[in-house]
């Protein structure tokens, strides 16, 4: 339900790179493990195998934002 999708990219130092994604739309309760369905489940594994991780911050009725810390080495 969102009309606005902002995304970036930021080369952190050598190694790194961060990725941010948000929205304004409906958002989610994070802590309902059931809203993180399997995208996001198959998204942490994959990151870790990539000694990477990510950063959900989601609120009711104010949008999400989905940071992703990904080593390039």
């Amino acid at each position: 339900y969102a009309s606005e999708v902002d995304f970036s990219l930021e080369k952190l130092n050598e190694d790194y790179i961060l990725i941010s994604i948000s929205d304004n739309g409906k958002g989610f309760d994070i802590g309902d493990n059931k809203n993180l369905g399997y995208g996001m489940l198959n998204m942490k594994n994959r990151l870790s195998e990539l000694n990477s991780k990510y950063e959900i911050k989601s609120k009711l009725g104010e949008g999400s934002i989905i940071r992703i810390q990904m080593c390039t080495v």
